[in-house]
């Protein structure tokens, strides 16, 4: 059976192996890699449980504190590059809210979206409004949301079924000269080269596996420009990385 490559279009895709049920194929001219079949809406939706998020359990604000560390690091790489945080700012995918949270402190007008409605209603108790909206893109009226300075998705576009449309709609939501911040799990990494298919961020919901050089490839065909790409660094540990 021939299986379109989803980024470069190419037929040569091979199998690699599976992640639990669901077989993980690779693009040899691109490297792309992603699920084929991906689960079904009933199977994500068994996962994106109210406990998804590490260190959303009871007895895990440890791990909780290595998050908002984490968060800060990226409030610092984002500062370093606008040098101004009198902006609007729309996470995509905001989680247990620890960037949000923190980038509200450091003077930005932030806006969440996040399909999880425990973690969207935790975070805006937290934040004292209805700063996240509960849902998708696709959910909500783009035109309502307004125009934004920053955009950024951290840990989402691997989780994503239509990458284009994605970048689709935000493009429509960002202004001029405006930011898109991505961090997602490289095949370039280390960890990926290292442990192969016993990488942690082989998961079944993660639908999408990118290289450096693809993802840019892709994000210049979706019209962004200036786009610069780094390794990225968390705060962890031994029982964070076992959480994977």
């Amino acid at each position: 059976m021939d299986i379109n490559c989803h980024h470069c279009g190419s037929l040569e895709t091979e199998y690699k192996f599976h992640i639990k049920q669901h077989p993980l194929y690779q693009c040899p001219a691109c490297q792309l890699a992603f699920l084929y079949p991906q689960p079904t809406d009933q199977q994500l939706n068994e996962i994106y449980n109210k406990n998804y998020f590490i260190g959303s359990q009871s007895g895990k604000e440890h791990l909780n504190r290595l998050k908002k560390e984490t968060a800060q690091l990226y409030l610092d790489e984002l500062l370093a590059y606008t040098s101004s945080s009198n902006l609007r700012l729309l996470e995509i995918g905001s989680g247990n809210g620890d960037f949000i949270i923190g980038a509200q402190k450091r003077g930005f007008d932030v806006t969440g979206i996040e399909v999880n409605d425990h973690a969207a209603c935790a975070v805006n108790e937290k934040l004292g409004g209805e700063f996240v909206i509960q849902g998708t893109l696709d959910s909500i009226d783009l035109d309502a949301l307004g125009k934004f300075d920053v955009c950024v998705l951290f840990d989402v576009i691997e989780h994503v079924r239509d990458l284009t449309r994605l970048m689709t709609q935000i493009r429509h939501i960002l202004k001029e000269d405006s930011i898109l911040f991505i961090v997602t799990p490289s095949l370039d990494s280390w960890s990926a080269k290292m442990l192969k298919s016993n990488w942690m961020e082989f998961k079944p919901e993660h639908l999408f596996y990118f290289n450096t050089q693809n993802l840019e490839t892709f994000l210049i065909k979706s019209g962004f420009q200036n786009i610069a790409t780094s390794p990225n660094y968390k705060i962890l540990n031994f029982e964070y990385i076992h959480g994977h």
